[in-house]
């Protein structure tokens, strides 16, 4: 069996004619699209296509002889591209890798694997067009949703373009169409401002916060002020108390002096006179 190869031969015009190099002589099932004549083996495309398979059971000479060289099949919608990338990952590299093909290569293929139910090979496909950060990536999620008609994989690629925070390019809008491209819009101009309303919602939490331990700090130096006049009244009292005692003990002192002074000690003369209620102390 030769080893298929891509080529950049263009098969969208002219008369239908064998590729050039996946016509293979001993397939078994020959298909046309645009103007690429294929031969390929049916039982290997049968495996991952329940539509080729079923194509495959039916019985010929009734009616049924398509797939013939007299008669190819003919893949009306299929671009000879699609094709011509599918049959040549079929028949050299088994495995669908991102450092095989580009997305661009495996949204051409993906409207044929999707047409012919080629469920396994949708699922990697899909799965690789995931594995993706670039904003040239997320469009392709999102041209891949329209081409296998999924909800959740539209969703997917538009949210990926919204957290990108860029907005599509011309070439990129042309891709998507006009809804989708709408779509990103209007998501990114909700994201901005549901974020502008967060942050005002922030601020004022912040400022009302702010103005509570204002309002805490005001009280608390107000009561401190309480506490020092109390403190200072308690100080005044003291110095007052201390003042009446330090008098009262000169006065005893005085006393006791002149009593000493004299030589004798007469009971009468050492009362003393309280300096407060002025009553005569024994």
């Amino acid at each position: 069996m030769a080893e298929a190869q891509l080529s950049a031969i263009d098969y969208s015009c002219g008369q239908p004619r064998k590729h050039h190099n996946l016509y293979f002589e001993d397939g078994t099932l020959v298909v046309q699209a645009e103007k690429a004549i294929f031969r390929i083996h049916g039982s290997l495309f049968a495996r991952y296509s329940i539509v080729i398979r079923d194509m495959l059971r039916l019985p010929s000479g009734e009616g049924h002889n398509d797939g013939t060289d007299e008669k190819p099949l003919v893949m009306n919608g299929d671009s000879a591209l699609g094709w011509e990338l599918l049959l040549g990952l079929q028949y050299n590299t088994p495995n669908i890798r991102s450092d095989v093909l580009k997305g661009g290569d495996l949204l051409t293929m993906l409207p044929i694997v999707h047409k012919y139910a080629m469920e396994e090979l949708e699922t990697k496909i899909i799965q690789e067009l995931k594995n993706t950060s670039s904003h040239d990536g997320f469009v392709d999620l999102v041209v891949a949703a329209q081409i296998v008609g999924s909800e959740e994989l539209y969703q997917d690629g538009l949210q990926r373009l919204v957290s990108a925070k860029s907005a599509p390019t011309l070439a990129q809008s042309t891709r998507m169409g006009v809804q989708a491209t709408h779509a990103v819009m209007m998501a990114a101009m909700e994201a901005a401002v549901t974020s502008a309303k967060q942050k005002v919602a922030s601020a004022r939490q912040e400022a009302a916060l702010a103005k509570q331990e204002a309002t805490s700090a005001k009280k608390e130096a107000a009561d401190a002020i309480k506490q020092a006049d109390m403190s200072k009244k308690e100080a005044d009292s003291a110095r007052k108390k201390t003042l009446l005692l330090e008098q009262e003990l000169a006065g005893s002192q005085e006393v006791k002096s002149s009593f000493l002074v004299a030589g004798t000690f007469h009971p009468t003369l050492a009362k003393r006179k309280c300096l407060q209620c002025g009553h005569i102390i024994n």
